[in-house]
């Protein structure tokens, strides 16, 4: 709330441990802008590192008060115990009220703007935010962390959509296409930011081979990146 144009109540959630659910509305398009984040029980003496995950675009086009980010309390819960066992903070965002395929810079100025609320409540060590994509998300996280390389301290994919699904033409011209084309090709910024890759062999609709590759190929040019395979997921 505000009063005379300052802030009131404020310290309602100043380092106030446990799961919240904030809004404020964003000076870009007058939206509001809802987040969760999770902040842990012992991060009241020093600031403490932020981990931000980047919302999937939900098949069903939910917004982001309705959608599974909201519902699926048991992932919030065990994300919570996370924070508490390692001292650090949580956020996921919505991307100002965008269940459709938002823009890049839309997703950054989000963080940006949510970033900015986050911190006049909550002690974030900003010299130590990861960032983590899921699926169709992985690749906007990749470009986050290009477009801002001094942003992140490192970057996680769980089940990344990495390459495009081939449209009627034949596997040679597609290959050959990819190979010249493939976005790896041109990142440079990234290429020291350590990256953990994680998928499920069984994974049946991120293709698990896409991650594979995905590594392979930046590996092989020299990028900082682990693979981390789960059998039977």
């Amino acid at each position: 709330l505000t009063q005379h144009g300052k802030r009131v109540n404020s310290f309602s959630f100043k380092n106030k441990p446990g799961i919240h659910l904030r809004t404020f509305v964003s000076k870009i398009d007058n939206q509001s802008q809802n987040y969760i984040v999770i902040y842990p029980e012992n991060g009241l003496n020093k600031p403490v590192p932020l981990y931000v995950n980047i919302p999937i675009l939900e098949a069903n086009k939910y917004e982001f008060l309705l959608g599974n980010n909201i519902a699926y309390i048991d992932g919030l819960e065990m994300t919570a115990f996370l924070c508490n066992k390692y001292n650090m903070a949580y956020v996921i965002f919505d991307g100002r009220n965008s269940q459709n395929i938002y823009s890049l810079s839309t997703l950054i100025s989000s963080y940006k703007e949510t970033l900015h609320h986050l911190e006049q409540d909550y002690d974030i060590d900003t010299n130590n935010i990861f960032l983590q994509g899921i699926c169709d998300k992985a690749v906007d996280a990749i470009y986050m962390a290009e477009l801002m390389p001094n942003e992140f301290t490192a970057l996680a994919l769980y089940a990344p959509i990495t390459k495009t699904q081939k449209i009627n033409i034949s596997d040679t011209v597609y290959e050959h296409w990819y190979k010249k084309y493939q976005f790896a090709n041109y990142l440079d910024n990234i290429k020291s930011l350590p990256i953990l890759i994680v998928h499920g062999e069984k994974d049946d609709h991120a293709p698990y081979r896409l991650s594979k590759e995905f590594y392979e190929n930046i590996h092989e040019k020299g990028f900082d990146v682990k693979f981390n395979s789960l059998k039977d997921v």
